[in-house]
């Protein structure tokens, strides 16, 4: 998709970019929950595997995030340059806030 093209889509009209983002942040969601086990004791859920828990929440923010960038309206361009992200690197991945270079940039 062209830069032109993203520019001119509306934010509620990417119903595709939504649903994507939506549904990998319920499956996130429902994966938390998996990996706590309620605690009969207090009624409380605990968490079994902390660092799959930490991933999780790092997940879901990040798809919160890519959520409120389509909202706004600058979903699909890097957050740092303006640049339009690659269509092929928002479909392997919706959350991407960055485009290849200022992403290399960051760990240089």
């Amino acid at each position: 998709m062209s830069a032109q093209t993203w520019k001119n889509r509306e934010p509620f009209t990417w119903n595709s970019e939504w649903n994507q983002i939506h549904s990998e942040r319920e499956e996130v969601c429902e994966e938390l929950v998996r990996s706590s086990v309620a605690d009969t004791s207090s009624g409380n859920l605990r968490v079994e595997n902390r660092s799959l828990s930490r991933y999780l929440e790092a997940r879901l923010r990040l798809l919160d995030d890519a959520m409120d960038r389509l909202i706004a309206g600058s979903y699909g361009h890097c957050e740092s340059c303006g640049h339009p992200l690659d269509d092929a690197r928002l479909q392997v991945d919706p959350a991407i806030a960055k485009c290849d270079a200022c992403e290399n940039a960051a760990y240089h």
